[in-house]
């Protein structure tokens, strides 16, 4: 089984007041915007589904330009474009490395879309793919996530024959990754090893 991490969101992001939703309140950070085929053609380049190239693209980056601070970035799905936003709670840190990825369009610091998600959190030292903790959640069971449903990212349950060949088959199943058993796995981009630990994730 995973293990557990307890995120106060009002550590990790700033939340501000939007006049222009009715005085709500929302998560402001640094979102970067995709085009939606351009991605999912890098993705398949190099064999790999959404999560994963996007997963990959975090992990190095951060290795290459390593900050103190922690972060949470957010992933959301929209008809044509793809949005990765990353919050810290000063808004002080500049991922540019963000605009190297294919399909970039533009970039800037804005409310979060409501449909984003927390993919990846970085705790100042170590990546961490996080995948929310289901209310029903059984340890005995097996999950994958849905990327490409507008509601963000839908974690549920499948049978072993589906985990195992949306695990097998990440270009087909592009928009779906696995939850794997294991918290620790050694990724390679660009010829560098690096460590990324998968966690599922809870707000205390």
């Amino acid at each position: 089984m995973l293990p557990i991490l307890e995120l106060r969101i009002s550590d990790l992001c700033r939340i501000e007041t939007d006049l222009f939703r009715g005085g709500q309140k929302v998560i402001v950070g640094q979102t970067t915007c995709y085009h939606f085929d351009a991605l999912t053609d890098a993705a398949a380049s190099e064999g790999e589904n959404i999560d994963r190239f996007f997963t990959k693209v975090i992990v190095a980056g951060m290795a290459t330009k390593p900050v103190k601070t922690h972060l949470l970035f957010w992933y959301a799905p929209g008809n044509e474009h793809l949005f990765l936003s990353y919050t810290d709670k000063r808004l002080q840190i500049y991922c540019r490395w963000m605009h190297e990825i294919r399909g970039y369009f533009e970039q800037g610091r804005e409310a979060l879309h409501p449909n984003a998600v927390p993919i990846v959190y970085y705790d100042g030292k170590n990546c961490y793919r996080i995948y929310e903790l289901p209310r029903d959640f059984d340890s005995e069971k097996l999950y994958v996530s849905d990327l490409c449903g507008l509601g963000g990212i839908y974690l549920g349950e499948t049978d072993s024959e589906m985990y195992e060949y949306i695990k097998a088959n990440p270009t087909e199943k592009y928009d779906y990754s696995v939850v794997p058993n294991e918290s620790e796995e050694i990724l390679t981009v660009n010829g560098r090893k690096h460590v990324l630990l998968h966690a599922f994730w809870k707000t205390d």
